[in-house]
């Protein structure tokens, strides 16, 4: 005779994406969360708050095909017993990504990062447009870094192309990323407030190599 039928376990799966990105974020933001959360250091908000913050920048994905990256949010159970429950993160890159960081104020330079995941990519071909900026760069360990003087830079909108080439200059992959290169602010071009000028009703501090003196005090 046959005993009672067993409940089997049940899974549930989420599949969420965050596309675009550049670099996995999940589990450094749960790192970055636990540290704020915590400690003599921690700030106001919750675990939970950080996370959700975290979690907002992510939809849900109908397949897991497409660049960026990827959240498998799990659940397993046995009637009303939870077994397991988690995340697991993926990440898919793009054949070409190409970072552009400005340093405009005082270094006038544009920093560019280039990451490929052909291994036969040789060099990377940069160009900016509107302009003249061009650049062609070694891969090293699917990776290339190079800096643009933007000194004769006008500012606006622009667009640093990129090309992964292989050894024959074949094209293997090409992406593009945008930057805009501000106006100086007021407080970095203009003079006020730097002349050393006291305003009445106060006075100079008088100092020589021992001491210095400012209403009649030493």
């Amino acid at each position: 005779m046959a005993g009672p039928k067993a409940d089997a376990a049940e899974a549930k799966i989420q599949w969420l994406q965050r596309p675009k990105s550049n670099s996995p974020q999940y589990f450094p933001a749960v790192a970055s969360a636990v540290q704020a959360s915590k400690g003599e250091g921690a700030t106001f908000q919750s675990f939970d708050d950080i996370m959700n913050q975290v979690l907002a920048d992510y939809r849900d994905a109908e397949d897991t095909k497409s660049i960026g990256e990827y959240l498998m949010l799990y659940e397993v159970s046995l009637g009303k017993t939870m077994l397991a429950k988690g995340v697991q993160s993926f990440y898919i890159s793009p054949p070409l990504d190409v970072e552009a960081t400005p340093y405009f104020l005082k270094a006038n330079k544009l920093g560019v990062i280039a990451k490929t995941e052909f291994n036969e990519a040789k060099t990377v071909r940069l160009k900016v447009q509107p302009g003249e900026l061009s650049s062609e760069v070694p891969f090293a360990n699917r990776r290339a870094t190079t800096t643009f003087d933007t000194s004769n830079l006008a500012a606006g909108n622009y667009k640093l192309f990129a090309e992964a080439l292989d050894a024959e200059n074949k094209l293997l992959a090409k992406t593009d990323a945008q930057f805009i290169k501000p106006s100086p602010p007021d407080w970095w071009t203009m003079d006020l407030g730097k002349e050393p000028v006291v305003p009445e009703p106060w006075t100079p501090i008088e100092a020589d190599n021992e001491q210095a003196k400012d209403f009649d005090r030493n």
